[in-house]
């Protein structure tokens, strides 16, 4: 079970306590809203307590209207006729920190609280705020419930507590921000704990500017904050279509037209939700509450959705459906040189209003604007491209013509290639690998922060096809470097093409150039590689040398562009892998079996495919709700298998998404790769039209395939749990009358010997690893794997270790020997390959498990800690030892530095800094370990993430 859905789950007992949970007396009903306690033989509930007058409420802070009690409505905390309360959003309730207690608000410290309330007990005005507004303030609560004692007490991230009182860390001495709360929104600031950007002083408290209450504009002291008045009160607010980045960025932004990466979200700014979603991300993605009318355009620019068009005055997206119209021109978009956009309408000459143009059908979303429910209406394109005339097919490709069917197709003559209408003697026929990642090897093309780097050390010394355009040269790099050609270190040829070896090539002829590696020249040195090149129809072939540099590629001449505002920030890819049978006859029974595979899946997923609602009625916000019905856009999908592009798939309609899988038979006969253990990525691009410019890609996490590696260090000899968690399901063959739901797979170790251990029916697994397949019947019976093993692993192992008494856990376990060294032992346990009837797993291997043994009184017991502290503005490391003594130091230089190196091993671990906006930021690590020497970085904006090095012995 996820994070999100194990958050979600926890919210829901807690809703389910306020309004149904059991109760004794008003004092357990902890909420403004529902105060009272209904108490009968049956059940017991907090529910809002009926009345006739505010006497009958029993408390200062409630009132009684239309026969309820409610909180007391307020202007100023001097309004709430109680001690210890104030007044929140126009509301009364009990100070954070206070509880209402008979008929007053009572200090929570100490007071009683339910362990599973996830401190709620004691933060009840919090989860008010949190629950009706949307405040900061529930995301940092002042006090926690000791899980011990079932008391409540100072929560030490955000307050500090003597003598049983909490006291706010503002004004603190301080060496480091760490000392002054980590979520108390202070940062410390000359040597004192002050208040964190975004975040203003009310009453000792740090509050986020948008919930500081003002009287004017002054106290906002942010440059572009107004002080405005609101339905509930007088707060600070940016201008009308501006909101701030982030909680720490207190810097009001232009929302509609700015790039998508400089702002919150895109989105009408005046909603309530926009405000809230700062804090909870079910008012950023979920469909309910989200600017379904606004969007991330192609170039990442915050502007209205195709079928919609920005109205200034009211600073929203209006839709253009229904709208009144003189011609075709009035019912465009703003962004004309969208091709979706000035094809979705027409204006009807009848009804002088903007109507659907053939191809599109009307369709209605819900959203809330402001804080009202509207329904809007929006014409989306049926699942093929309809055309009038040429003019509609040219629009989306070159050459291509509108026939009888009114469908686009290549004109006469042409035949379609990659997406283009291309002369067929133009095309190669000879069957040669493209080189991987064609479109992003462009001068022009520069990587985005979440795009991995080209790498063609893992090409193969092969002919590749490279397309119409040749590798490029220094000059067309124009100095863009690193990141150039979607790469870290491009290759460009040394020397042009003369106008000699062009008319060898162009007659067949096959010449050799020298390529050089950019960018090394930071090290103080140069490579040169050799590359082949010759001609095929209109493209060209190359034998590349693979370079022995990491992160570095062959640039192209093409002109691929890519967005300079990088990758959208309301779009990301999720990858599935998915076990799937297959129904085959045994060529040795005749009988029906079901053959095991896995199915690799790429979701692009966005703001409005994301979740869903669980069985139980709560929300799941960002469990990636697989949707496969039309949007309006096509999707290209590209693969990679340990870093190298193997297939593109697209475009395509989201509705044939299905058709973009990777299969394990293509991942075997085409990517190269036999067994599992490899590692998998995919990223998708979207655009308007189906031949149309597209975005820059989107690139999922990396799965590791197979089984996990392990590495156990411990200075006793005893036995060792190591959870057996993997990622890739594996299935079992069967046939069509087995009733089982899995079964026992098993590596073997590989050393010599026999097993030193009797293997008896209730412990089969010795001297080995075993893990649980699912066969089709155990499939089809709990639906999904997910569901599967739970099920079955729960039934099997927990319950009957539980009621045994003997809980071992699921998990490997490692017996070490009291007769081994403990002083520097160093031991592997290596598999023998598995066999099995599923295609990638048969023939794995599990990686090597380690384990290290060494005597805790030789060790120095060190944290390093690597951070960027606010308050001096760069980034610091901070060294603690056990016995409590830490030392932090800034990191004001860039550069690359070692930070640890062993005195005993090759292992070593170096940081890299880089200039940043307030000072030296660190942007990546280095770690050595003997011959392998793994990166992960993001310096110069640009990710690399993987091992640089592996060498022998």
């Amino acid at each position: 079970m996820s994070g999100h859905v194990f958050a979600c789950l926890l919210l829901v007992c807690i809703l389910s306590v306020q309004t149904d949970g059991y109760c004794l007396d008003d004092n357990d009903c902890l909420y403004g809203w529902n105060h009272q306690c209904y108490n009968n033989t049956v059940r017991s509930y907090c529910r809002q307590g009926s009345c006739q007058q505010d006497a009958d409420c029993g408390f200062d802070l409630l009132f009684c209207q239309h026969g309820y009690c409610r909180p007391s409505y307020c202007a100023t905390d001097e309004d709430c006729q109680a001690d210890n309360a104030a007044c929140f959003y126009g509301v009364c309730f009990c100070k954070p920190g206070f509880r209402r207690i008979e008929k007053a608000c009572v200090s929570v410290t100490g007071l009683t609280c339910r362990p599973y309330s996830a401190d709620l007990d004691c933060n009840p005005s919090s989860f008010e705020l949190m629950w009706n507004y949307g405040s900061v303030q529930n995301y940092g609560f002042d006090y926690v419930c000791d899980k011990q004692a079932n008391i409540c007490q100072c929560n030490m991230d955000v307050k500090k507590q003597n003598n049983g009182v909490c006291y706010s860390y503002l004004g603190s001495e301080c060496k480091s921000s760490l000392e002054c709360g980590r979520n108390s929104n202070m940062s410390c600031i000359d040597g004192t704990c002050t208040c964190s950007t975004g975040f203003l002083l009310r009453e000792s408290e740090c509050i986020w500017v948008m919930d500081a209450g003002c009287s004017s504009t002054d106290e906002c002291l942010y440059e572009g904050f107004e002080c405005k008045n609101t339905d509930i009160g007088s707060f600070c607010r940016c201008p009308i279509g501006h909101a701030v980045k982030s909680l720490n960025n207190a810097t009001c932004i232009k929302v509609y037209g700015s790039s998508c990466a400089d702002i919150h979200m895109c989105g009408y700014t005046e909603s309530f939700f926009y405000r809230r979603s700062y804090f909870e991300i079910l008012y950023k993605y979920h469909d309910y509450y989200s600017n379904k009318h606004f969007h991330c355009d192609l170039d990442n620019v915050c502007s209205c959705k195709p079928g919609f068009r920005w109205n200034q005055q009211i600073h929203n997206c209006e839709q253009i459906y229904d709208s009144i119209c003189n011609s075709d021109m009035d019912c465009y978009s703003d962004n004309q040189s969208s091709a979706i956009s000035t094809r979705m309408h027409i204006c009807n000459i009848q009804t002088q209003k903007c109507d659907c143009r053939l191809g599109f059908r009307l369709s209605s979303f819900n959203t809330f604007d402001e804080n009202q429910h509207v329904t809007r209406f929006i014409c989306e394109g049926a699942e093929t491209w309809y055309c009038e005339s040429d003019e509609d097919c040219s629009a989306s490709r070159v050459n291509s013509t509108c026939n009888s069917g009114s469908m686009c197709n290549c004109a006469e003559g042409l035949i379609e290639h990659g997406g283009a209408c291309m002369l067929k003697e133009s095309v190669c026929p000879e069957v040669v690998l493209t080189l991987p990642d064609l479109y992003r090897r462009s001068p022009k093309y520069a990587l985005s922060s979440t795009e991995p780097p080209i790498r063609d050390d893992r090409l193969k010394d092969i002919w590749y096809n490279i397309g119409p355009a040749m590798i490029s040269t220094e000059v067309k790099l124009n100095g863009r470097l690193p990141g150039a050609c979607g790469t870290y270190y491009p290759i460009y040829l040394a020397e042009s093409i003369t106008a000699m070896e062009q008319s060898e090539i162009d007659s067949g002829y096959t010449i050799t150039k020298q390529a050089k590696i950019g960018g090394l020249h930071e090290f103080g040195t140069s490579n040169n590689l050799s590359v082949q090149i010759r001609k095929c129809g209109s493209q060209y072939l190359a034998k590349l040398q693979v370079p022995n540099v990491v992160f570095a590629a062959y640039c192209l001449e093409h002109d691929t562009v890519s967005v300079s505002a990088g990758n959208s920030t309301d779009r990301w890819a999720h990858l599935e892998q998915k076990l799937q049978f297959q129904s085959e006859i045994d060529d040795n029974t005749s009988t029906e079996i079901y053959k095991p595979s896995v199915v690799f899946r790429c979701h692009p997923l966005d703001k409005y495919y994301n979740s869903y609602y669980y069985n139980y009625g709560g929300h799941c916000s960002g469990c990636n709700r697989y949707s496969y019905s039309t949007d309006g856009w096509f999707y290209t999908i590209h693969w990679y298998v340990n870093g190298l592009q193997c297939k593109t798939i697209g475009p395509t309609e989201r509705s044939r998404l299905q058709e973009t899988d990777l299969t394990e038979s293509y991942i075997s006969n085409m990517c190269g790769h036999r067994h599992f253990g490899f590692q998998i990525q995919c990223s998708f691009q979207w655009s308007e039209t189906m031949f149309g410019e597209r975005s820059t890609p989107i690139f999922s996490k990396r799965i590791q395939t197979g089984l996990n590696a392990w590495t156990v260090v411990t200075s006793a000899a005893g036995d060792f749990i190591l959870p057996s968690i993997h990622s890739t399901p594996i299935g079992c063959q069967s046939s069509a009358s087995d009733t089982s739901e899995t079964c026992r797979i098993k590596w073997n170790l590989s050393a010599h010997g026999s097993c030193p251990f009797h293997t008896t029916k209730d412990i089969p697994d010795l001297c080995g690893v075993s893990i649980l397949g699912l066969t089709k019947y155990g499939w089809e019976r709990h639906y999904s794997q997910q569901y599967a093993f739970w099920r079955i692993l729960f039934n099997e192992t927990y319950i009957a270790e539980l009621q045994a008494n003997t809980l071992l856990t699921n998990g490997l376990k490692i017996l070490i020997s009291s007769d081994v060294k403990l002083q520097s032992s160093n031991m592997i346990a290596t598999f023998a390959p598995l066999t099995s009837d599923h295609e990638l797993w048969n023939g794995y291997t599990i990686p090597n498990i380690r384990v290290i043994t060494k005597q805790t009184s030789s060790d120095t017991k060190e944290t390093i800690r690597i951070i960027y502290d606010h308050g001096v503005y760069t980034s610091v490391i901070s060294k603690e030892t056990l016995s409590g003594n830490k030392i932090v130091f800034p990191m004001k230089e860039v550069g690359e530095f070692l930070v640890f190196k062993s005195r005993k091993h090759v292992v070593e671990v170096h940081v890299q800094t880089e200039v940043c906006s307030k000072g030296a930021c660190a942007c990546g690590i280095i770690i050595r370990n003997g011959n392998e020497i793994y990166m992960n970085s993001i310096c110069n904006g640009i990710t690399r993430d993987g091992f640089i090095h592996i060498g022998h012995g």
